[in-house]
């Protein structure tokens, strides 16, 4: 018997697809290409995956449990699905986004501080309409993953649930941007499920799991921070921000490739 411990089984394989072996997958999914970018595969398609840190270097086949990705117009920060402070500037289609797409309409967001001044630079999402029953299970666990990259003086994203501390707040996870790191958390953070994942072009994939309870705010923040801490205001200057890309909320105990 085999025991699958991570969210993916890799088996090193070729491009070809044994004739004995039995696989299916009813929709288009994502890996990880052979210069590290994320690509789409027609349904019914092994994916034969990469590691994007490691150009050029065979993950092997990426076999998944399937999942859905509960946040809605994941790539589209400018979509009014997602809301922000009045001191935060969203720009859609301002940056090459980590799947490489020369179309502009494909780019990703940069959200900045709209002036200089002490507040919260961050974009929201309401999951109310997609998560089971309208909240986070009680007791069940939910993964957070997001692609960010460092823009111009903000250092870290910030992922939570809710904007300040207190009863409804989860969890606040924090990830450094410049140097490629695990930052601070409160809450019920599932540690060995915390991670950042470096990509080409200096982007990070920055992936959170945590336990909901009866309280949680069915919400999700992404926030641009200048340091390392958990829901607090900052000093900003004008433009300070970060890049934002493929966000995605899935009611597993760990975070899937991107959906």
């Amino acid at each position: 018997n085999m025991s699958i411990v991570k969210s993916t089984l890799g088996l090193v394989a070729t491009h070809i697809k044994p004739s004995n072996l039995d696989f299916s997958r009813n929709s288009i999914a994502t890996r990880i290409n052979s210069i590290g970018l994320v690509e789409t595969v027609p349904a019914n398609t092994i994916r034969h995956d990469y590691r994007p840190n490691e150009i050029g270097q065979v993950a092997g086949w990426l076999l998944e449990k399937g999942s859905e990705n509960l946040c809605l117009y994941s790539a589209d920060m400018s979509n009014a699905v997602w809301g922000s402070s009045a001191e935060t500037t969203v720009v859609q289609n301002n940056h090459i986004s980590p799947d490489g797409s020369p179309t502009v309409s494909d780019h990703a967001a940069r959200m900045h501080s709209t002036g200089a001044g002490t507040h919260r630079v961050y974009v929201k999402q309401d999951l109310t309409s997609t998560l089971p029953s309208g909240q986070y299970t009680n007791g069940s666990k939910f993964s957070i993953s997001v692609y960010a990259k460092k823009a111009s003086g903000s250092n870290f994203l910030e992922i939570s649930n809710e904007l300040n501390s207190g009863a409804t707040q989860t969890f606040s996870q924090t990830f450094d941007l410049e140097n490629g790191t695990v930052g601070s958390f409160t809450g019920a953070v599932v540690t060995s499920r915390t991670r950042m994942v470096s990509y080409p072009n200096d982007w990070y994939r920055c992936e959170v799991t945590f336990t909901a309870d009866g309280s949680s705010n069915p919400f999700i923040y992404l926030s641009a921070r200048m340091s390392d801490g958990n829901s607090t205001d900052e000093a900003f200057s004008i433009t300070d921000g970060i890049y934002v890309w493929g966000s995605q909320v899935e009611h597993m105990e760990y975070s899937t490739s991107y959906i």
